[in-house]
């Protein structure tokens, strides 16, 4: 069947609308050559409860009922703070949320409302502090710095730890479900060197993060050895292709299959 004339116009306006939308989404992100380097966050530290913490910042968190605070500094020493709360345990995973909260003068007043997501709802903490800000330094913001928000998770039944505690992974749209799946799926992989040994061999090499090794074989060793060095789960994201687990420089990515959740592939990040 042949095309109207007027078809063809509204095909090309659309093209050309989609194509300019695209260029402005990417223009929107786009940083200079000559802009300062951006600063990044390090909402994946531990807790380093600096002495030097901001005064206002014990008075923050004696200020809100149930909730925790996370110091952290980043790769250029800037302090960092983030409160937490955790929610209820809903179907055996609980979820602790991160907001990042920047000091800020006397007068100021920040009014954070806490998401707990479309399956906790009705349950929305709201943190009000005097002398704090969502708003980003004007200096971090030259440096095109987002304020870091976040959650994490953890497979527990029963009542759940509180914000202080490192049980807790960082997560990235994982569904409670697949988050439960994998859990277990990990605990008994990594049981034994057999086991680990038998399921990295199996599974196929990704090149997402990493480069293709010269020997495949080779490379799944090195990855058993790393990640029984490895003590825990870093951190785990999930996207439209699959989801991926982070275990120090390895990755194991992971997907759901008809019998469960199966791992899809394996691989050795790039060495900092």
């Amino acid at each position: 069947m042949r095309h109207r004339p007027v078809t063809r116009i509204a095909l090309a306006l659309m093209m050309w609308a989609v194509s300019a939308f695209q260029n402005a989404a990417f223009a929107t992100f786009t940083i200079p050559s000559d802009s300062p380097i951006p600063l990044q966050t390090c909402f994946f530290s531990r807790n380093v409860q600096p002495d030097d913490a901001d005064p206002k910042w014990r008075a923050l968190l004696a200020q809100n009922s149930g909730m925790t605070g996370h110091e952290c500094r980043d790769l250029e020493n800037n302090l960092h703070y983030q409160v937490r709360y955790v929610a209820p345990n809903v179907a055996g995973v609980c979820r602790m949320f991160e907001e990042e909260v920047f000091p800020a003068q006397p007068d100021s007043l920040a009014i954070i409302a806490i998401s707990y997501g479309w399956n906790r709802q009705g349950l929305t903490p709201v943190i009000r502090g005097k002398g704090w800000s969502q708003t980003v330094p004007p200096a971090w913001a030259k440096r095109h710095y987002r304020r870091y928000s976040g959650t994490l998770a953890l497979v527990k039944a029963g009542a759940c730890p509180g914000g202080d505690s490192e049980a807790y992974i960082p997560v990235h749209h994982v569904p409670d479900g697949m988050l439960k799946q994998f859990t277990g799926l990990w605990t008994r992989v990594s049981a034994t060197h057999e086991a680990l040994e038998q399921t990295v061999m199996g599974a196929p090499l990704a090149f997402h993060f990493g480069s293709p090794p010269y020997d495949d074989d080779a490379s799944k060793r090195r990855i058993v050895v790393m990640l029984e060095q490895a003590p825990r789960i870093d951190d785990i994201a999930c996207d439209l292709r699959d989801c991926i687990a982070r275990l120090d420089r390895i990755y194991v990515h992971f997907d759901a299959g008809p019998d469960g959740v199966m791992i899809t592939g394996v691989e050795e990040g790039v060495q900092p």
